[in-house]
């Protein structure tokens, strides 16, 4: 398989494969491969690879941006994630379950995508659930409260409502300080640990880094 360059890659032979409109992800870096989940083969080989790592006695996975996986049925994402669900349980020891996490954006994505039916099998396969909130600031009024409850209540339509791990700032956001701004960061970051789940800092939330600007190009940048 090629890298993509513009054009539609060559997919693998797959006798279930019926074609279809190929759109690059949102996000690329640097001539990413993007394979054909809907092979056989790939399927395989990804789940020997978790396998490895199950067999070296690792809590779970986590796995962000499903949206990006290239399937030729959105259904078939379904499939897989059945698949590593089995595996999951299959190294499971007594009532200690092998976790599965998901972010909430991909599942929102999955739901607008599947056929409905199929859709609601795949939520109860999560044990955790990553949810970003985009805070935004009006003076000191931080106003995430409905955003919040969106996402609670979004998971508890499903018989189990896995526990939601809260973030403000991540490796694909602005830093939370150059947001909200340094009067408010502190504060954000103390609603954080007050929301009902468990929450997550990105490293240098915590003493106020900003992203910084390019002094030629004037883009910003983020601190990492």
């Amino acid at each position: 398989m090629e890298a993509w360059g513009g054009e539609e890659p060559p997919l693998e032979s797959n006798p279930d494969y019926t074609g279809r409109t190929w759109t690059p992800p949102h996000r690329t870096f640097g001539n990413h491969l993007f394979l054909n989940w809907s092979n056989p083969l790939l399927q395989l080989e990804m789940r020997s690879v978790l396998e490895l790592w199950l067999s070296q006695g690792i809590d779970g996975f986590y796995m962000k941006h499903l949206e990006n996986i290239h399937v030729a049925d959105s259904d078939h994402i379904a499939q897989i994630l059945h698949q590593w669900r089995q595996m999951l349980d299959k190294y499971s020891v007594n009532s200690t379950r092998k976790l599965l996490m998901v972010s909430h954006d991909s599942i929102k994505y999955l739901q607008s995508v599947m056929d409905p039916l199929t859709f609601l099998a795949v939520p109860p396969m999560f044990d955790m659930v990553d949810a970003s909130l985009n805070l935004k600031s009006n003076g000191s009024d931080l106003r995430i409260g409905g955003e919040v409850e969106d996402i609670r209540k979004f998971w508890t339509q499903f018989a189990f409502t896995p526990p939601i791990v809260w973030h403000m700032g991540s490796v694909e956001t602005m830093r939370l300080n150059s947001r909200i701004g340094g009067d408010s960061n502190m504060a954000a970051l103390f609603l954080l640990t007050i929301l009902p789940g468990s929450f997550s800092t990105f490293y240098g939330d915590e003493i106020g880094m900003q992203d910084s600007i390019d002094l030629i190009t004037s883009e910003v940048r983020q601190n990492i």
